[in-house]
């Protein structure tokens, strides 16, 4: 196997004439850099071939392995395909988001006789959802449930909620909130004076300073209803402010009427937030519906061909990955024969508990006729193509070109590199001058080898 090494070297500046600015100090570092590249290549080279490169060696040409980078080409409509698939799956990750809120913040709000019925009827809705994902997909899917149409069965659901008029019973509890919530922010502040209802006078502090606390939650709370900043310090909550009334020892009326007063509005708050979850799965049910009719009447239709159009570029894309794999390996591209055993070879992954997974079968049913591999040159080009499984057969392809880089990664330089050796099997001397305003030359040797 092809081992890239990187040895710690030198980098020798000489004969550094330039003025010192920051943009000359880049240059000069951008030439270190490279030229550290290029030593770490010869290196890679050295271990493969038992020597560095020849004295009259042409370096972009013998490092070409080291500095190709891969162009790769494929069917004009891959990213269309691709975008199609990653819409649907989107539109369809929206809509479980919608039921699962509704699960979780609706359904136990509902009337229990309402509540089995509903949970039913969305069950089905899930379900479609799940067919939808597999032809998304490209999976099996055992559909052995009978669903009407799921748009009219959100609809009646929908209907249901309308019929509670969440929206107007939210609104009209946030009014008597609003008005609770003043009221005994009030009350609360005018206690603070009254203190004759404490029947142990050592407890007056903590009494003027429980009624303060019960005021300003108040009015935190009516300035939360309102929508509005809340500026204050107070950390307790409002139960623990409630039970630290049983510890100040206030006389039996006063004490009954403020537990009396803080528990009424606890309940309208309680039955607040109750419309307020209906409310949402009202809202939740129209948006769904919204979603529903679009994917039914837009995205559903293009789904099958999209699926098996990304589902026949992914494999090829992962037939690619092994091919390169085995030039990184080997020094060049596989011979066409041996590519059935490198195509197996792409799909079998092997989970953390070890078992082996075989993953053509899911990528294979994408494919009319392939995949098939053309070598169009051992050390620079291949091709991996097929005829897809969609209604017109469509044929898909990736190549891979390989493309030199040396000239451009050079072009940093000033002048060179320039590469000079005694002897190939011991040592090599690289120069290239900076493109700073110095021209500040910059060398490289091997490490000592024994």
């Amino acid at each position: 196997m092809r081992h890239f090494i990187l040895i710690s070297m030198f980098i020798f500046i000489i004969g550094c004439q330039s003025k010192g600015t920051f943009e000359d100090f880049a240059h000069v570092r951008q030439a270190e850099k490279t030229l550290t590249e290029i030593r770490n290549a010869l290196e890679a080279y050295r271990v493969d071939h038992g020597a560095y490169p020849g004295p009259n060696a042409n370096l972009k040409e013998v490092l070409a392995f080291h500095f190709s980078r891969p162009i790769i080409t494929e069917h004009a409509s891959a990213p269309k395909y691709t975008g199609n698939i990653a819409y649907a799956k989107k539109r369809i990750e929206n809509m479980y988001g919608i039921l699962q809120e509704f699960y979780g913040l609706t359904l136990s709000y509902l009337p229990e006789e309402m509540r089995g019925k509903v949970d039913s009827q969305l069950a089905k809705v899930m379900y479609c959802l799940r067919k939808y994902e597999a032809e998304v997909n490209l999976t099996p899917f055992e559909d052995t449930l009978e669903v009407e149409d799921p748009i009219s069965i959100v609809m009646n659901v929908y209907g249901k909620l309308d019929e509670m008029a969440p929206a107007e019973k939210e609104a009209t509890l946030r009014e008597a909130l609003l008005k609770k919530a003043t009221r005994l922010a009030t009350y609360f502040d005018s206690m603070k004076s009254i203190v004759g209802v404490v029947t142990d006078t050592t407890k007056l502090e903590d009494y003027r300073k429980n009624m303060e606390i019960l005021h300003t939650l108040f009015k935190r709370k009516w300035a939360e209803l309102m929508g509005k900043k809340v500026e204050d310090t107070i950390t307790i909550t409002l139960d623990e402010a409630t039970r630290n009334l049983d510890e100040l020892q206030l006389d039996s009326l006063t004490y009954i009427e403020m537990k009396t007063v803080i528990d009424s509005f606890r309940n309208t708050e309680a039955e607040y937030a109750k419309w307020g979850a209906i409310r949402k799965g009202w809202e939740g049910m129209r948006r769904l519906r919204l979603l529903l009719d679009q994917y039914q009447q837009d995205i559903r239709p293009m789904v099958h061909t999209s699926a098996v159009m990304a589902k026949a570029r992914l494999g090829l894309l992962k037939m690619k990955d092994e091919i390169e794999d085995y030039r990184r390996i080997n020094g060049r591209y596989p011979p066409e024969e041996i590519f059935d055993s490198l195509r197996r070879e792409a799909f079998i992954e092997v989970t953390m508990g070890g078992e082996v997974v075989d993953y053509w079968p899911e990528y294979s049913i994408a494919y009319a006729e392939g995949p098939y591999y053309e070598l169009i040159d051992t050390l620079t080009q291949f091709k991996v193509y097929a005829y897809a499984n969609d209604p017109g057969k469509s044929y898909v392809y990736c190549e891979v070109k390989l493309k030199n880089m040396w000239d451009k990664m050079v072009s940093i330089f000033f002048k060179g590199p320039i590469y000079e050796t005694p002897d190939s099997t011991r040592t090599y001397f690289l120069k290239a001058w900076a493109n700073d305003r110095g021209h500040t030359l910059v060398v490289a040797r091997p490490p000592t080898h024994k």
